[in-house]
């Protein structure tokens, strides 16, 4: 850019002298007009030359540096927005891996992280040539160029692998690798891991090739922490749900049994009175009570499981509802409006979950229902959930024991203040029962 600059003011300069020069006479002597004519014309056409040969030339090598680094700035943006759009590791290391070999030319790739207990480098993503770096084997500190710029911190570049045989190792030295290029990839000052590329032929690794590795590495660290902080999130996460399961369990067994042992020694005492209906009656209410029991035993394992396999509310709230459907045979309607929802957090989707079994169960075993309405959207900053039932209702403001479970209904309202939210029910006798949960979209990331 510098040059071009320069040749604006001095080529023209330059050509204007020439050619009065000629015109003038050259060193004292006088030219014919022909002879002056035909010398201009070769200077200026060689000015010429020369001008669009030099203009051009950095024009082209000015495209080139902004091909490249449209390339690079494409392939960080990629990484970003994986580091943006997914928390899983294997993703995010997956795409950099592709977008890096594909935009360095390079035959393959390979990230090791650092174990944080033994601190040897564990193979985590591969892309490319299978053959062409080392085996999927852990790497202690120090070992090879990967280990090396492991406990260095700084790159490690071999130009040409056949010439430094000795200081490689035999796994690398057999894959085929030429040349190898090891980026440290450092996060608050440590090295999690080691970003590796190598290539088939001889490379000389230019300074452009350095930027984007090192520009990509630090995209790489970042997605690292980012996965290992979700990692101890949604362990807390699922410590705590564990613990507030077992307090549930506990106190709904505990009532159960409480229950049934009631009921046990009141049929003893009919029965040594001779009392055989009464008797009767009683086991038959214990049958019922067991079955009830068994029924939310069920519940709460396939809450469990689902929160388990699926990652997100709408596929687990989907599949709950068809089981819950199939083993009740009430008729459930579930409207969610996915366009509006949004990105929900693991802990956020685990309690609506459950908020919702919870209704639904309490429907099942107390409002003897034939149809259920279940609606998910989001509106004026707000998470909605509503579920409207067709039973018989119960008296909100001066609710009887039996109408409405109080430990289920305190269990929902736990729920609900742990996500920040606002939980409304009401019901009316003969007139169905309405559940209303609201959560602010700020929380619910």
């Amino acid at each position: 850019m510098t040059l071009l600059k320069v040749l604006t003011v001095v080529a023209p300069a330059f050509f204007f002298w020439a050619i009065e020069s000629i015109r003038n006479g050259l060193f004292g002597y006088a030219y014919q007009p022909a002879v002056i004519t035909l010398a201009a014309t070769i200077v200026a056409t060689g000015a010429a030359f020369l001008f669009s040969r030099v203009v051009f030339g950095e024009i082209e090598s000015i495209q080139r540096e902004v091909v490249r680094t449209n390339e690079e700035l494409t392939v960080l943006n990629i990484v970003a927005s994986a580091v943006n759009e997914s928390l899983s590791l294997e993703v995010v290391l997956k795409k950099a891996l592709d977008e890096v070999t594909h935009i360095t030319g390079a035959d393959g790739a390979e990230i090791f992280l650092v174990d944080g207990e033994t601190k040897e480098l564990v193979p985590a993503a591969r892309a490319g040539h299978d053959a062409i770096l080392s085996d999927p084997t852990r790497l202690r500190a120090g070992e090879g160029p990967v280990g090396m710029a492991a406990i260095s911190g700084e790159p490690v570049f071999i130009e040409d692998v056949l010439s430094n045989a000795s200081s490689i190792g035999p796994a690398i030295k057999n894959s085929g690798s030429r040349s190898l290029a090891c980026i440290p990839l450092i996060s608050q000052n440590s090295v999690v891991g080691v970003f590796t590329i190598a290539t088939l032929s001889h490379r000389k690794f230019s300074p452009d090739d350095l930027r984007l590795m090192s520009n990509t590495g630090n995209q790489i660290a970042v997605a690292i922490d980012n996965a290992r902080l979700h990692q101890k999130v949604q362990a807390a996460a699922a410590i705590e749900e564990r613990e507030r399961l077992a307090r549930e369990m506990h106190d709904g067994v505990a009532q159960v049994l409480s229950y049934i042992n009631v009921k046990i020694q009141t049929a003893k005492s009919y029965l040594s009175l001779g009392q055989i209906e009464a008797t009767q009656a009683h086991l038959q209410e214990l049958e019922d009570t067991c079955q009830e029991a068994y029924a939310d035993i069920r519940d709460s394992i396939l809450g469990l499981r689902l929160s388990t396999v699926h990652t997100a509310l709408v596929p687990a709230l989907k599949e709950y509802v068809a089981r819950f459907v199939q083993t009740t045979l009430l008729e459930v309607d579930l409207d969610v409006d996915e366009d509006t929802l949004p990105v929900l957090s693991p802990a956020v989707e685990v309690q609506m979950i459950r908020i919702i079994q919870e209704a639904l169960t309490n429907v099942r075993k107390h409002a003897e229902a034939k149809r259920v309405w279940v609606w998910l959207s989001s509106k004026d900053h707000q998470l909605e959930v509503t579920i409207v039932d067709d039973g018989h209702g119960f008296d909100a403001i001066r609710p009887r024991k039996d109408d409405w479970p109080q430990f289920g209904l305190r269990i929902m309202k736990e729920r609900a203040e742990c996500i920040k939210g606002t939980l409304n029910i009401t019901s009316v006798p003969g007139q169905g029962t309405r559940v209303e949960l609201k959560v602010p979209a700020a929380k619910v990331n």
